[in-house]
């Protein structure tokens, strides 16, 4: 039996997923490979999702007054959390190799935000390359 939700739970969990539903497919730079997987591959999704989050629930009331949209971001970003908290104690999730990265940044014009996670690859990269021994 379901419970009788005293504050509209259920509706709020149905606006959530219809959200999330309609940003498959505004995120990918290719194919299969979408900017979180970038920050995942970096090791940084947590903590970027986290401070997406941060900018979201301060930006509520402030652009577009109170925009239920940034609060449904903010619960987008907070879900990437709880994903990446998950898959950090099972690596056995896809992450994209070097190689597929850098096909898909080839494949099309960057915006700006995906030029700045492509240059931080490649800091990550050439450092790395540099300091092994």
């Amino acid at each position: 039996m379901m419970p009788d939700y005293k504050y509209n739970e259920d509706k709020y969990i149905t606006d959530i997923k219809k959200y999330l539903d309609g940003t498959y497919g505004e995120h990918y730079i290719a194919k299969d490979i979408q900017v979180v997987d970038i920050w995942e591959s970096l090791d940084s999704l947590e903590t970027t999702a986290r401070d997406t989050a941060i900018k979201y629930l301060c930006r509520y009331g402030k652009k577009a007054g109170k925009n239920k949209k940034d609060l449904l971001k903010a619960i987008h970003y907070i879900i990437l959390m709880m994903y990446s908290q998950d898959s950090a104690s099972s690596k056995h999730n896809y992450l994209p190799d070097e190689e597929t990265i850098v096909k898909a940044f080839q494949q099309r014009p960057l915006d700006p935000q995906m030029q700045d996670i492509c240059d931080a690859y490649e800091r990550v990269d050439y450092h790395d390359s540099h300091t092994r021994n």
